[in-house]
């Protein structure tokens, strides 16, 4: 039989190690992981932190029929005028949120309206 001690918190006992102790060690891997090679998780990919950045360009919302083509409308869009830019983006974003339930669900318009507005704070961040 093993018996358990634990000086740092006067633990002395058979049947396990000093709870304390063992919480502190459940803490300890959860925020600090072991990072040996056989034992690290893949790093994700366009995660903030990891990988490049995603921009909204890298996103569509509602289908992917621009992301198909090889010129986005925001890659014209992005040629223009900084002046022009904002204008156009928050634009887009009044569109959506003021059509919000009179053509696709709600959500979807929201989302739309706010993909635009991720676009133009990478416009005005520049």
């Amino acid at each position: 039989m093993t018996n358990y001690q634990c000086a740092k918190h006067n633990w002395f006992a058979p049947h396990g190690p000093c709870p304390t102790c063992a919480m502190q060690d459940a803490v300890d891997t959860l925020a600090y992981p072991r990072t040996t090679p056989e034992l690290a998780e893949p790093e994700p990919e366009n995660v903030e932190g990891y990988g490049p950045p995603i921009t909204a360009r890298d996103t569509q919302v509602g289908g992917r029929h621009y992301k198909v083509m090889k010129v986005q409308p925001w890659d014209v869009v992005d040629t223009w005028p900084h002046e022009q830019q904002i204008g156009y983006y928050r634009g887009g974003a009044l569109k959506y949120i003021m059509r919000m339930g009179s053509k696709d669900e709600s959500p979807a318009e929201i989302a739309k309206g706010k993909h635009y507005l991720e676009k133009l704070l990478e416009v005005l961040n520049g």
